[in-house]
C-alpha cells in the first residue's frame, strides 16, 4: 500500500504489502561460562530469541565460506530475547487474515501504509476503507472522513498484536488515532488463533463510523470563545497537556481552520480544536516511536472530542496549579479567572452523561466479547 494513496494508484496491494514484511523465527539461546573460557556455550531453556531468518540464512552462508562473524552480525540477526513462553507471530500470519476478511466482506477499496522500525522488529500502520458505504460524510460542504483501523505487531516485545479504531480527516490528511480502545492479543498460544479477530472487528466498523459521526456533529455545535477565557488557544492546548511546540502548531492550524468551520480565530468549536491536535500529531510530532508520548497526546485529543466536559475540567485544574505557583498573581485574580472557566463548564454540564456514554461506547466496540 502506498502512503495514504487516496488519489493515486497504490504502490502495493494490501496482500503484497503484507508479504513484504519481515519474517520471524524463534532460536535457542546459549550462555558462556565465565569460569570456563575454553568451554562451549551452554544452552538454556527459560529464554529464547526472535531472529530474522532471512538474515540468519545469509550469515550461515558467510560462515560456511569461512568468514568470521561478529557481535554486530548477531545483533543484526536478532530482534530480541524473551521468556520461553513467548510465541512469535509473524507479521504475515497476523495481517494476512485481515486482507482475507476484507475480501470476504467485499471491501476492496482500501488505502494506507505500514511503517517498519528496527530492522523489521516493529510494524505499525493504518488500513482505511474507501468504499462509499464505509466513508463518513459530515453535514455541509466538508470532505469525507475515511474510517479504518490502526494495527500493529512486534517481534521485540514493544507491543502486543493490536487493532483499534482510526479515521483520516481528508481535508488536511490528519490521522485520528486511538478512536477506540485497543483490541490486543499477547504473543502466547497458537499464532493461527489471531485469524478469528478480523471478522469480529470488521463487523464493528459500521458502528464506529456512525457513532463517530454523531460525536463530530455534537462537537461542531460546541464553541469556546477564547476572549472570555483566561488563556488563548495555544495556552489552552498547553494546559490540556501538549508540549509547547505541538501546542503552537495545533493553535496555528485550529485558528486558520476555524472560519471554514463556521467560527472565527477566537471562537472555535471543539471539532476545530480537535483537528488542531490531530494536525500537529500528524505533521509536526518529532518523536520517533509509535508508542509512548504520541499515544498520550492522541488520548488527550480523543478526550477533547468525546468528553469535553472532562477535558475542560482538566484544563482548569492545570491552569489553577500554574497560577497558584506564581507568587506574582494575587488570589482575587485567580478566583476571577477560574470563574470564567467555570461559567463555560456549566454550559457543558447538561451533556455530561451523553459525553461519557459516547466515550464508553466507542471504547467497548472492538473489545466487547
Amino acid at each position: 500500500m502506498s502512503k495514504y494513496g487516496l488519489d493515486e494508484q497504490p504502490e502495493y496491494s494490501l496482500s503484497s504489502a503484507i508479504q513484504e514484511l519481515d519474517p520471524v523465527e524463534v532460536a535457542p539461546l546459549y550462555v558462556g561460562n565465565p569460569y570456563d573460557a575454553e568451554g562451549e556455550p551452554i544452552p538454556i531453556s527459560f529464554s529464547n530469541a526472535t531472529i530474522n531468518p532471512d538474515t540468519a540464512i545469509e550469515l550461515a552462508r558467510r560462515s560456511m565460506s569461512g568468514e568470521e562473524l561478529t557481535e554486530e552480525d548477531g545483533d543484526l540477526m536478532s530482534y530480541a530475547t524473551h521468556s520461553d513462553g513467548y510465541a512469535a507471530v509473524p507479521h504475515f500470519d497476523f495481517f494476512f487474515p485481515l486482507a482475507k476478511a476484507l475480501l470476504d466482506a467485499d471491501i476492496r477499496d482500501v488505502a494506507g501504509e505500514f511503517r517498519i522500525y528496527d530492522n523489521g522488529a516493529q510494524v505499525h500502520g493504518e488500513v482505511m476503507f474507501q468504499d462509499a458505504e464505509s466513508q463518513l460524510n459530515l453535514e455541509g460542504d466538508r470532505e469525507p472522513l475515511f474510517v479504518g483501523l490502526s494495527v500493529g505487531n512486534s517481534y521485540d516485545g514493544s507491543c502486543s498484536m493490536y487493532a483499534m479504531g482510526y479515521a483520516m480527516d481528508t481535508y488536511c490528511k490528519n490521522s485520528m488515532r486511538n478512536l477506540t480502545a485497543r483490541k490486543s492479543r499477547k504473543h502466547i498460544g497458537e499464532p493461527d488463533e489471531v485469524a478469528e479477530w478480523w471478522e469480529e472487528i470488521l463487523l464493528q466498523m459500521t458502528a464506529i463510523r456512525d457513532v463517530l459521526g454523531e460525536i463530530i456533529e455534537e462537537a461542531l455545535e460546541i464553541e469556546i470563545d477564547f476572549l472570555n477565557q483566561p488563556y488563548d488557544v495555544e495556552e489552552f492546548y498547553e494546559y490540556l497537556g501538549l508540549p509547547g511546540y505541538l501546542a503552537r502548531a495545533a493553535a496555528t492550524t485550529a485558528r486558520n481552520r476555524s472560519p471554514r468551520e463556521g467560527g472565527t480565530r477566537t471562537v472555535l468549536n471543539l471539532w476545530t480544536l480537535y483537528s488542531g491536535i490531530t494536525s500537529a500529531l500528524t505533521h509536526d510530532f518529532n518523536g520517533t516511536s509509535e508508542v509512548g508520548s504520541i499515544e498520550t497526546y492522541s488520548q488527550l485529543a480523543k478526550e477533547l472530542l468525546f468528553n469535553p466536559q472532562k477535558a475542560i475540567g482538566d484544563v482548569k485544574a492545570a491552569y489553577e496549579r500554574e497560577q497558584r505557583r506564581d507568587d506574582a498573581v494575587d488570589e482575587r485574580t485567580i478566583e476571577q479567572n477560574l470563574a470564567m472557566i467555570e461559567n463555560y463548564e456549566i454550559t457543558l454540564e447538561d451533556r455530561k452523561d451523553e459525553f461519557e456514554q459516547f466515550e464508553e461506547y466507542m471504547d467497548s466496540l472492538l473489545t466487547a466479547n
